[in-house]
């Protein structure tokens, strides 16, 4: 193909059906015949924008298998809402709070697979009493050698700002 010249194939107004005769494993000859086009433009269009296009349909088929996901959680989270109601208006507080945590589980669910909530536990130790505590003692031991305790407290400084997963 010519510098700047387009896949023959890409702008073909069939590409889709083109595309699905290539996947689908029929000669080239064979789709060279029914569409007009060349052997060596169908070749190339295999070899170099096949895959990309294989790629973008594969993306947006996970896409929409995530949001059949999501929505299946969203159901069931639902209806673990109307058991629980239905538990707490007939005085089955066993199975209400049974029902409860099935809906808290779905919550945690749906807000991990929309990207609220990362699994990962954080903790700040940067106001925790004993943390201030070994800070002050640390900075008060180092008195004595000024030069060190700058370069502690500007490390502890730099430390309590670091994201620790």
């Amino acid at each position: 193909m010519k510098p700047g010249a387009k896949c023959a194939v890409c702008v073909h107004p069939d590409k889709d059906l083109i595309n699905q005769r290539i996947i689908a494993g029929l000669s080239v000859r064979a789709i060279g015949e029914e569409f007009d086009l060349g052997r060596m433009a169908i070749q190339r269009h295999r070899a170099g924008h096949l895959p990309r296009e294989m790629l973008k349909a594969k993306q947006l088929t996970e896409i929409d298998q995530a949001d059949k996901l999501l929505d299946r959680v969203e159901g069931l989270y639902d209806k673990a809402v109307i058991i629980m109601e239905k538990a707490e208006s007939e005085g089955k507080y066993g199975n209400a709070v049974q029902a409860i945590k099935e809906a808290r589980s779905n919550l945690e669910l749906v807000a991990r697979l929309i990207g609220e909530l990362k699994s990962g536990v954080h903790v700040n130790l940067t106001y925790s009493p004993q943390w201030v505590t070994l800070r002050q003692v640390l900075v008060n031991t180092l008195e004595p050698y000024p030069e060190i305790q700058g370069k502690v407290v500007e490390a502890l400084e730099e430390a309590e700002y670091v994201e620790i997963d």
